[in-house]
Parts: structure tokens; sequence; C-alpha cells
């Protein structure tokens, strides 16, 4: 009987051929070597299927699948490459990004160690296009409040982590950087496809509720920044608003967050609703159909009920314009 491996490295892609062979080499090149790679392209009309197939018959250790048509949502090809993932645990290493070679020996280190530990993830360095050396970071190293406690390394309770950190934003904000036991992904439901942009942030979350979580300080992982990226698009849609409103409402529902937190959550919230309203011009009636995506839930904190929050939102606007 062959060995499972110990870890499947899911590698969604999407006209990412500019930058998969960098992506898979940097796979192929870890120290760590107990792997497999699940390679899912997603409909590409790029050279990235020619790739995919040229490096599936080199490689014993990769396996390929193809699409004919985009499936419309990222976080569709996470599901179907865990589903598939014969290993321990999971690192959705996203196409366009890159790592260092001791990426996967040193974000596995704590996993191995201790198993209430369910997420290890690393620093990411930023990248251009031509994968040189960005001086800008991620947001979390930038927010005053926070960045020095990303400066060291830790390990922390994942309910903490979600009701002092998470609930301010995606704090594991780029996936390359995550490796995350399988088991705990199935436990928790998986990969939720009603969100388009914040599947991610919500799994994480939900994963920590159930475990702990484990941090390196080294840039092992390059996160790739370039005008196709997700990230990039998803601040030019307005639903990405909502999303976020309806994980931090999950880690509210689930944790024991600071009174002074759901406030600022819910100021930022109606903040970004009145932003969409009067700065971009979306019109009334998508606001409610987004709010209803993700508002209307019976099982909703108090003081993240629509009624408080659209109540609330109106006495803002009435005092801006009297």
């Amino acid at each position: 009987m062959t060995k499972s491996p110990l870890v499947s490295v899911v590698v969604p892609h999407f006209n990412h051929g500019a930058y998969l062979k960098q992506r898979l080499d940097s796979i192929l090149d870890q120290t760590f070597q107990d792997f497999e790679i699940l390679l899912l392209d997603d409909g590409s009309t790029d050279n990235g299927p020619e790739i995919i197939q040229d490096y599936a018959a080199r490689y014993e250790c990769i396996s390929a699948e193809l699409r004919s048509e985009n499936s419309g949502n990222p976080f569709a090809q996470w599901k179907r490459g865990v589903e598939r993932a014969k290993g321990t645990f999971i690192w959705i290493a996203e196409s366009d990004d890159s790592c260092s070679g001791n990426f996967l020996a040193t974000v596995l280190e704590p996993l191995l160690q201790r198993e209430s530990i369910g997420i290890s993830y690393t620093a990411t360095q930023l990248i251009d296009e031509s994968g040189s050396l960005l001086d800008d970071c991620v947001w979390v190293e930038k927010d005053k409040e926070l960045r020095d406690r990303w400066q060291n390394n830790f390990i922390n309770s994942g309910q903490a982590e979600c009701a002092e950190y998470l609930i301010r934003g995606n704090t594991l904000p780029n996936a390359s950087a995550v490796v995350f036991r399988k088991s705990l992904y199935e436990r928790c439901g998986g990969v939720d496809l009603s969100l388009r942009y914040a599947g991610d942030w919500l799994l994480w979350s939900k994963i920590l509720l159930e475990s702990d979580i484990a941090y390196s300080a080294q840039r092992l992982n390059f996160q790739r920044k370039h005008r196709e990226s997700t990230t990039h698009k998803s601040f030019s849609d307005p639903l990405h608003f909502f999303e976020y409103h309806k994980v931090r409402q999950c880690i509210i529902m689930n944790t024991e967050v600071r009174t002074a937190l759901c406030d600022m959550c819910k100021q930022q919230y109606q903040s970004d609703i009145l932003s969409q309203l009067l700065i971009h011009r979306v019109h009334p009636v998508g606001i409610v159909r987004m709010l209803s995506k993700t508002l209307l839930d019976r099982r909703q904190h108090p003081k993240f009920s629509f009624i408080s929050l659209l109540g609330e939102m109106l006495q803002r606007v009435w005092q801006k314009f009297t």
C-alpha cells in the first residue's frame, strides 16, 4: 500500500501562466519533501494548462485537473483540492506566489510538535510582477497598534486570536503563508462558497475556534502584487465590505470580544455602507440586497442585528446632513 504524504499542496490556478513555473519550482525545491502537489486549473485561457500538463508528466508527486470553464469563485478550487488531498496537512499555494526553500520545514515544526495547533503560518514578503522584493508590507505590519506583535514568533489560543486580532481584519492575509490540519477543515465545514472575497478569513476563524495558532516571523512566503490579483480586485467590489461583516459577526457570536472592539467593527461597517452610498454611488437597492446576504441571520449578535445597524446608520446620515 502506498504511504499517504504528510502534506497536500493545493495549487489553484487561473491565468497565472507567467508566474506558474516559479511557483512550482519553489514548491519542488523545498527542504521538506513528503508532499503531493494537486494542480487545479480553473478554465485558464493562457499557457498555464500547458505548463501544468508538462510538470504533471515530469514529476510523480504532481497530479493535475483541468476545467474547461471557470467556476466563478476562487474558493471552489480550494474545496476541490482539499477533497482530493491525501495529506494530514494542507497548504494552499496560490499560483502567482512563491516561497523560500525552508518554508514547509519551518511552518510544519509547531504543527508536528503540538496537536492543539490547527494553523501555522509565516511572515510574508511582497514581490512585484518580476519577482523583485518590494519595500511595501502586508497591512498588519503597517498598523501602528498591531505591527510590533508580528515582529516575533508566537503561539496563541485560537479563541483569543479571533477575539483580539482576527476580529479587526484578516491577519493571515495571504493563504500561501498558511498550513492547516485537514481534519479541522472538515470538522468546521470547510470553505464557505457563498463568499467570494472573505472565504479565507472566515475559514481561518472557524478553524481557530477549535484550535491554536503558531506564527514564524521569518519572511518565507512571497506574495506577488499585480493588477490581476484577487486581493487587488476585491476592493473594487462593494460586496467585500458585507462579507467582512459576516466574518466579524461569526467571531463575535462564538468568542468573548471586547466591547470596544465590537463598537469599532460596527462603526467601520456603517462607514463602509455610507461610503458605498455617498462616494461610490452604489444604488440603495443594491445595498439592501447585499445587506440581506450578510445580515439576515436569526442567530445574530444583538449589537450586529439588521435593525440596530440600519437604525444607527440612518442616524449618522441624518447627523451628517443636518
